[in-house]
């Protein structure tokens, strides 16, 4: 038979699952400052307790739409973008053409944080200008999570050193007017 909860562990469910910290939701909930680390913890070992925050939790992501999933996929979007999956080029007239948006892959959209198409005072063009999210953010999140970044020292290793490299020498060539080399 399941017991029934007090007010302060109803009061402690619904403060954890504001920031996922326990020691202040323990104090938020009404428990001691002074034994709020331990009551916190406590609180999240009652199997009861835990089961009914893991169930409201998964509710709420629901609701948003965003799990852990989507939001990894959101960033590797970001860390992967490349510009160039909106651009035509050819190479006979060295111009720039932009794709038909149904042609530009999902991922792209998700790495561009704004789009803005402005037409010329003389009524002879179109510009647009395609803002992205910040790349080196992503690229960040992105080694950390895959423990390219470590811990104790904050240096990347190699794999992550070589990937800045690239990406340095990559802009490099471009404000030189030269290929970029392959990553």
């Amino acid at each position: 038979m399941k017991k029934k909860l007090t007010d302060k562990q109803k009061a402690f469910i619904g403060e954890y699952i504001v920031d996922k910290n326990c020691t202040q939701a323990a104090i938020r909930a009404g428990y001691s400052e002074r034994t709020a680390y331990s009551q916190g913890q406590r609180l999240l070992k009652n199997v009861e307790l835990k089961a009914l925050i893991d169930n409201k939790l998964t509710k709420l992501e629901e609701k948003a739409g965003l799990t852990a999933e989507k939001a990894m996929e959101e960033i590797k979007a970001i860390a992967t973008s490349n510009v160039r999956d909106l651009l035509d080029y050819d190479p006979k007239t060295r111009e720039f053409s932009f794709r038909s948006p149904d042609e530009v892959p999902a991922n792209f959209w998700k790495a561009a944080q704004e789009v803005t198409v402005m037409h010329t005072q003389d009524g002879s063009g179109t510009v647009y200008k395609v803002k992205m999210h910040p790349k080196i953010a992503a690229l960040k999140m992105e080694y950390e999570r895959h423990k390219l970044v470590s811990q104790e020292s904050g240096t990347t290793n190699n794999i992550a050193n070589m990937h800045v490299n690239i990406l340095d020498i990559n802009a490099a060539r471009r404000r030189a007017g030269r290929n970029e080399i392959e990553e």
